[in-house]
Formats: C-alpha cells, structure tokens, sequence
C-alpha cells in the first residue's frame, strides 16, 4: 500500500477526492487486478482505470506493488461522467463486490476489505502534501449527485459519507464531510425496479441503491408501512 510512498507524497498533489467504487461483481467472482485490467480493456478502456483494488481477502493493490492499476500521481478513468477533470483529480479506490447473484447492487464486501479500505484511506490522507482535510472522501454515486451527472449509479452500495464520518469518530472535521452531498438520497446502475427477496427491507434497498427511504415511499404509495414488504413485490425506484 503506496509502498514507494514518502511523508509526504507529491505524487498525490493532483488529487482532492478519494472516490469508492465497487467492481460490479458476485461475491463469488474473487477477481484481482488482472480481471479488472481486463474487463476495462473490453470496454475500450487503455488500461485498468483504478488507481486501487481490495480484493475479497482485504489485499490492497495498487502500481507500487506492482498491481496492473492506474499508476498513483496518473490520471484515473473511473468517473469520467462527472465531468472534465474529475478522473485528473480524484484517486479511485474499488472494492471487489457490489452485487448479488441476481445482479442486483448489493453492499456485500468483506471485514476485510472494509478495514482495508479504511487503512487505505488514512494512509492516504497521512501521505497528502496539502494535508488530510484537502481531500474529500465519497462514494461514486456520492460524486455523480454533487456534479449533477447524467446516469445515476448505485456504486459502491453504501453510503461513503457517514461510514467516513464514524469511521474518523463521529467527530469529522468540516473539510471532510461536504455539505452539497449529505442530503443525497458505481459502475452498478441504480435500479428502476426492485424484485423483493428474503431478508430485504426497504431500509437496506435505499442504502444500496443510492434511492433514500423518503423517495421510495413517494414511488410507491401503496406501501403504507415499510416494515411490510413481501417477497416477491416489486417496487418502483425511479
């Protein structure tokens, strides 16, 4: 983990958000950084567009490790949809996982790979020239809702923000948590239906799917208690 790293790291600089994705895999899909190098290729990218991977055992991989992932200090292609620079000046973390069997988008990463993550991400900030609170911390959806891009995600299936904000001791400094992103609500589209299946509640649907609790009520005025779904129902996300 940023083995080639020095305190602090100029390589860095560039970047003043750390994005979370998910790999929009099944947890069964063990993929390291070759699977992903390979599947952006198949979409046309040049390169794996990551600048890091967790696979499912908490392994971090990044370029100076020797991992297949976008160099640290480069230019990422992990959020190009938000608009121009946003790859330049964003470091993007994924996670392997993301969705189901079904396909659906899931919150279903290890322990492991969480406290990876959360590893990573201090390392990172420690490592910053311009200090930890330069960089901001989201998920992908987080990123799409603050640049009002087209295409709403599901990615990474968990709310990034208050997960940082506990993870820093429910205490965070006012640069770590922004305002325009809170109230809100991967390369896993956000569903316009939802299937329910055994052990879904609406409240684990809003969190994975980036759609709050709020506005799936307004979808489905039908549901008159939330905590009365049944296997099989289908409900409306957009």
């Amino acid at each position: 983990m940023f083995s080639k790293a020095k305190s602090p790291d100029s390589r860095l600089a560039r970047y003043d958000h750390l994005i979370v994705h998910v790999t929009a895999t099944k947890p069964d899909q063990d993929f390291d950084d070759k699977d992903i190098d390979r599947m952006h290729r198949d979409r046309g990218f040049s390169s794996c567009g990551y600048n890091a991977i967790i696979k499912r055992d908490g392994t971090w991989l990044d370029s100076d490790g020797g991992a297949v992932t976008r160099p640290i200090g480069k230019q990422g292609a992990h959020v190009g949809g938000c608009g121009k620079g946003w790859n330049g000046r964003s470091f993007g973390v994924s996670l392997v996982g993301g969705i189901d069997s079904f396909g659906r988008p899931d919150f279903n990463m290890t322990p492991e790979q969480m406290k990876t993550l959360e590893k990573g991400i201090k390392k990172f900030r420690k490592l910053h020239p311009n200090g930890a609170a330069s960089v901001t911390v989201m998920g992908h959806r987080d990123l799409i809702a603050k640049t009002n891009a087209p295409g709403k995600k599901a990615c990474p299936c968990f709310d990034v923000i208050p997960w940082w904000a506990d993870v820093l001791g429910g205490g965070a400094a006012e640069d770590d948590i922004d305002e325009d992103t809170i109230a809100i609500g991967s390369l896993v589209d956000q569903p316009k239906f939802w299937t329910v299946a055994a052990g879904d509640s609406l409240s684990k649907v809003a969190s994975v799917s980036g759609v709050t609790l709020a506005e799936i009520l307004a979808l489905n005025p039908e549901i008159t208690n939330p905590n009365l779904i049944s296997v099989g129902q289908i409900v409306r996300l957009s």
